[in-house]
């Protein structure tokens, strides 16, 4: 039987088989503050806040978040990483809003890094990933009104997917990224790349974990509220999935 793990802000009105439910708050188990140590959550950074619904929030110090309990890469030839987030425009910035990271241990260095960016070029938005070796792979530009901006500076709930596959050596991963509007259902943008080079250690590695990040401040993207509110992964052989609705 498939299991699935939900750590959540809101009941979930759908029907879930076998699932394992936890509340995100006081009766799930989880305190303001801090995410690191809650929930198995291996975090720098991240702030549950229940006053504004249970969000993980950004700030100057928001570094990334990685779950504790890694796929097994032993047993699974991919890994796809998804996460719903969302901001708030404050003033101008040119840096990462958000990321979704793959790797051997709960670090981004190194790391296999799917990004959405804010150029200085706003209203233009760049979506793409990043190989070990430092290669920038990009989608297609994302104009500011397809993500919910330009009359409000408040951006639609956005979901970005990362999925990675194995191939016959570290020089040979296949990687898909796509960007959706979550409210809309549009696909902004979507990249399919082969040949892409991982670290070894990701390649030989018994574990692959997974998480979220932006690693500049809010006063460097020019947002303030960034905020996440779901976040799954899963293997393609190991039934395993991780839900963390925020």
């Amino acid at each position: 039987m498939k299991s699935v793990y939900i750590l959540a802000a809101i009941i979930c009105t759908a029907e879930i088989s076998g699932a394992e439910t936890s509340l995100f708050s006081k009766k799930g188990g989880f305190t303001e503050g801090n995410l690191q140590g809650q929930q198995s959550w291996l975090s720098e950074g991240g702030v549950i806040d229940f006053n504004r619904g249970g969000f993980i929030l950004s700030s100057e110090t928001w570094k990334s978040s990685f779950y504790g309990i890694p796929v097994d890469a032993q047993k699974n030839t991919s890994c796809s990483i998804s996460a719903d987030f969302g901001f708030t425009l404050n003033g101008r910035g040119s840096a990462d809003i958000f990321s979704l990271m793959i790797n051997e241990r709960p670090s981004g260095l190194g790391a296999l890094r799917g990004f959405f960016i804010r150029t200085l070029d706003s209203p233009v938005y760049k979506f793409g990933f990043k190989s070990s070796d430092n290669k920038l792979y990009l989608s297609s530009p994302v104009p500011e009104e397809k993500i919910g901006l330009g009359e409000s500076a408040v951006s639609d709930r956005l979901t970005m997917t990362m999925i990675m596959e194995k191939g016959d050596t570290p020089a040979d991963w296949s990687v898909e990224v796509e960007l959706l509007n979550a409210r809309t259902g549009e696909s902004l943008s979507r990249l399919v790349q082969t040949g892409v080079t991982l670290d070894t250690s990701i390649y030989e590695t018994d574990t692959w974990y997974t998480g979220f990040s932006s690693s500049r401040g809010d006063r460097d993207t020019g947002t303030r509220n960034r905020c996440v509110y779901l976040f799954s992964f899963s293997g393609d052989q190991d039934s395993k999935t991780l839900f963390l609705i925020l």
